[in-house]
This record gives structure tokens, sequence and C-alpha cells, in this order.
């Protein structure tokens, strides 16, 4: 990642796609760029603390995706290190809409971007459950414009 490419809001993430990520035209395959986006949020929960497998997952950990939007705007071509800038466009009570942006490593080429829906949910009784407090400090730290005061 380079240092000097930095984001005025949100978290840039770093992804990687592998030679067999290519579909028969040498170009990124389009599911792909899901997995990508998936891997790099994973990645970031987890760098805060997050802990989102195994027997001891933490209470936000409990998402199911209802809705996700790509748009794309210029081929991945090749395989190395990308970009994922991340940042949340809502947190609601119990979901939350983050932005997307697939960059290249300098952050001169814009490969994709979008958005993705979250609901959080109780496991128990399968219902939307609220975030909790620590969610949500972290949600409104990635708000691409913080709420009015």
């Amino acid at each position: 990642m380079s240092d000097d490419f930095t984001v005025p809001y949100g978290v840039l993430v770093p992804v990687e796609v592998y030679w067999d990520d290519l579909d028969f035209l040498g170009t990124l395959y389009h599911p792909r760029f899901v997995a990508l986006l998936d891997r790099a949020v994973t990645a970031h929960w987890i760098s805060r603390g997050y802990r989102l497998s195994g027997h001891q997952l933490d209470e936000d950990g409990y998402q199911l995706l209802r809705e996700v939007s790509i748009s794309f705007d210029h081929p991945v071509t090749d395989f190395g290190p990308l970009l994922m800038h991340i940042w949340a466009e809502k947190a609601g009570t119990t979901s939350m809409v983050l932005g997307f942006r697939l960059l290249s490593e300098d952050g001169s080429v814009q490969h994709a971007h979008g958005h993705r829906v979250s609901i959080k949910f109780d496991p128990t009784t399968k219902r939307p459950s609220p975030w909790t407090d620590r969610a949500r400090a972290d949600l409104a730290s990635l708000l691409r414009e913080p709420a009015a005061v």
C-alpha cells in the first residue's frame, strides 16, 4: 500500500487478487469482487478487535447480508495487491450500509464501487437486534458524513 495515498473518510484495507481469481479473459471474475469486499470488511473488524469466527463470536458478528450492489468501472487484468476503500454510509439500529471502492494499489484507478447492506441478528431468536455501543461507535468512526450534533 502506498504510504502517500490516504482517504478523507473510511479506511483502506489491502486485498490480494490471486491468479486463480482471473477468468478465461484474464480479468477478475465478477463474483470475486464480492469475496474481496467480504475479506476486506472482515479484516477491518478483526483489526478492531472483533472475534468473527469460532466459539467466541462477538455479538456484533451475527450479520446477514441483505444486499450487495456493484458497478464495474475498470477491469482488473492482473493478480496482485489492490486496496478496498470502505466506509459507512448509514448506521441504523440493526443495520449498516457500507460503501466501497476497489482501487489500484496507488489509488489512481477505481475498478469498482458500490454498497453492502448488513443486518445484525440475535442468534437465538433469528430476529434483527441492535448493534452494541462498541459497534455503534466503530461504525460512527467510518461514517462518510458524521451525523450533525
